[in-house]
């Protein structure tokens, strides 16, 4: 169906409930029961164009998906010391029970890729490299090829021909998308119990040896693979965090020591990351902020 980037192609295969939210052969079986549903029409009499938009596409679109999640959605609060439920909070269906568009993600983290890339690369041309510009065989009379100059590129130690160059590999993306694939890998966070909200996150001590340990007794990070892979991301307010005072100042201390747990700005949010890692970590304040970037027009 799509050419997917490895990194979306590994973090999908690393969980096997995922494959089933967004497996293009269940979605388009759900989406063709649900027209069938709807249509007077047996499934025989299908226009061929229909069937064709299927098989040229291999996704349907939104609005002919069929939402797998129920009519209430809720999640519980819990606590972070000893992930105690505290109470169940209501959701916005918009932002965690929207479709998943695994097309919309392969373009959102392609694009956030390529603005990760230094585009620092560089060769020179025949202009740049160092060397004498004199003819470095007379024309005739030797009976081998003619040779001129010695920073050609097909001498050793030569230019480049065609090489690299700095530059820019930024892309550009529209708005939305970006906005719908980052509601996909939300909405398939949550679908898969891997959406974790607390109703703090203000640690007692700095010691990365105290959050190691909440994180290592709820079995949200493994010691014998922590240091291979991501899991968890925490989706926090970053921009007073360096104040003392501040009710995710332990947090952005203690986390650095701790191979596969990072710490993100909410207002930095990138789809690549939650993709990545395995939990995504938010509080009331990290949810009301997602609702109302994800639900405004």
């Amino acid at each position: 169906m799509f050419r997917f980037l490895p990194a979306v192609r590994n973090a999908f295969a690393r969980n096997s409930n995922f494959q089933k939210i967004v497996n293009p052969c269940v979605l388009r079986k759900q989406s063709t029961l649900a027209v069938e549903a709807k249509s007077e029409t047996p499934a025989q009499t299908i226009s061929s164009t229909s069937k064709f938009e299927y098989s040229k596409y291999g996704f349907p679109l939104e609005g002919k998906l069929q939402n797998p999640f129920g009519s209430r959605i809720q999640a519980w609060m819990k606590k972070m010391e000893n992930n105690a439920p505290v109470k169940i909070v209501e959701l916005d269906r918009r932002v965690f029970a929207s479709p998943v568009r695994i097309d919309l993600i392969h373009r959102v983290v392609g694009y956030e890729r390529n603005a990760m890339r230094q585009g620092t690369h560089f060769t020179r041309t025949i202009s740049e490299v160092r060397g004498s510009s004199k003819k470095a065989a007379p024309q005739k009379g030797r009976g081998k090829a003619r040779v001129g100059s010695i920073r050609a590129p097909h001498i050793r130690k030569g230019a480049v021909a065609h090489g690299p160059k700095p530059r820019s590999h930024a892309t550009k993306i529209q708005r939305n998308v970006w906005r719908a694939g980052l509601r996909s890998v939300i909405s398939a966070k949550y679908q898969q119990s891997q959406l974790l909200i607390f109703d703090s996150l203000k640690l007692e001590s700095i010691k990365t040896k105290y959050l190691n340990s909440i994180l290592t007794n709820n079995g949200w990070i493994d010691k014998k693979k922590s240091l291979n892979c991501a899991n968890v991301l925490f989706l926090v307010d970053m921009t007073d965090a360096k104040n003392i005072d501040s009710e995710y100042y332990s947090l952005a201390i203690a986390h650095k020591n701790i191979p596969g747990v990072s710490v993100l700005d909410m207002n930095e949010t990138l789809v690549y990351e939650v993709l990545r890692h395995k939990y995504l970590v938010l509080d009331m304040n990290s949810v009301e902020f997602l609702t109302k970037k994800l639900t405004a027009l």
